[in-house]
């Protein structure tokens, strides 16, 4: 009833009660054979609270699930533990979450199961977040050799190989997987604003600041038309900064106060902290003393 019930649309709350109350007691009783049913309980109401986006209440009940899914179901144990590392991931918990779809993954391989290239294409993300830029170009290089056909999420998976090697130092490794990403978009009819981007970071790194500013206004053009504002607010940073390296600390400002106002208004607080010395060092160098220690005092507080 639980699982024909909440695919569609009302209040069903009661019968999510019902199901609380029923899962309750089966764990209070753990009578024989009952491994199955908390196992089913279980997961149908922590998917509901993961799909709510309630991770904090769905994370003990797949705990449950871990703890009761058969020996013999391989496949059902890997979605388990790749749903917890998703759950921990969204907790901002990421070794924890990194832990856990790896051992996802391992379930599978070692039982001569498929593995999703999304598998790997997550754990290079996820990797990158946690700066292993090894890894984050292992799992996305296996992600890619799964790949059939050049598609939007070849093209994707280029793109983050090309900001895992920018991070590495390995600047014309980043711009060869760039390219490719861009070519691929290009060809599909699809965004190359993320790989526009990151080649903008790649050039103003090199010195290439014309260049840098090219492939960044692209990723501008792009980003405002599709409304990504998180992504803006990066870009407008990225573009400040080419200017601070050109010594146009005017033109510079104009895009960090851009990048400011959608950090603010988006509450990108680990993003928005990376903004703040920039911001004081071209504040500084037009002489707003005022301006730049009010930036010193908010950066400090966060």
């Amino acid at each position: 009833t639980l699982n024909r019930e909440s695919k569609s649309p009302g209040d069903h709350s009661a019968v999510f009660k019902k199901a609380e109350d029923l899962l309750a007691e089966l764990l209070a009783a753990e009578p024989d054979n009952s491994s199955a049913s908390i196992y089913a309980l279980s997961r149908a109401l922590g998917l509901k609270y993961y799909f709510e986006g309630a991770f904090e209440r769905a994370e003990p009940l797949f705990q449950i699930v871990l703890e009761h899914v058969g020996d013999d179901q391989h496949q059902q144990k890997s979605d388990a533990l790749n749903t917890y590392g998703v759950i921990k991931a969204q907790q901002a918990d990421l070794p924890a979450a990194a832990e856990y779809m790896v051992k996802s993954l391992q379930v599978l391989e070692q039982n001569d199961l498929i593995v999703a290239p999304m598998r790997y294409q997550n754990l290079g993300s996820l990797y990158f977040m946690l700066k292993d830029w090894d890894k984050s170009i292992a799992y996305g290089q296996q992600a890619l050799a799964l790949q059939d056909e050049e598609n939007a999420i070849t093209a994707s998976l280029y793109s983050n190989l090309g900001a895992a090697y920018v991070e590495k130092g390995e600047l014309e490794l980043a711009t060869e997987q760039l390219k490719k990403s861009i070519a691929i978009s290009e060809k599909l009819g699809t965004s190359t604003a993320s790989a526009h981007n990151n080649l903008g970071y790649i050039y103003n790194l090199m010195g290439a600041h014309e260049k840098a500013l090219s492939h960044l206004n692209q990723s501008k053009d792009e980003y405002i038309k599709s409304g990504d504002e998180q992504m803006l607010s990066l870009n407008h940073k990225s573009i400040g900064d080419v200017y601070l390296n050109m010594q146009n600390p005017q033109e510079a400002l104009g895009h960090y106060e851009q990048s400011l106002a959608l950090h603010e208004k988006h509450d990108f607080k680990s993003k928005r902290i990376e903004l703040y010395p920039k911001m004081v060092a071209a504040l500084e160098q037009v002489g707003d003393y005022p301006r730049a220690y009010e930036m010193m005092v908010v950066f400090k507080a966060l």
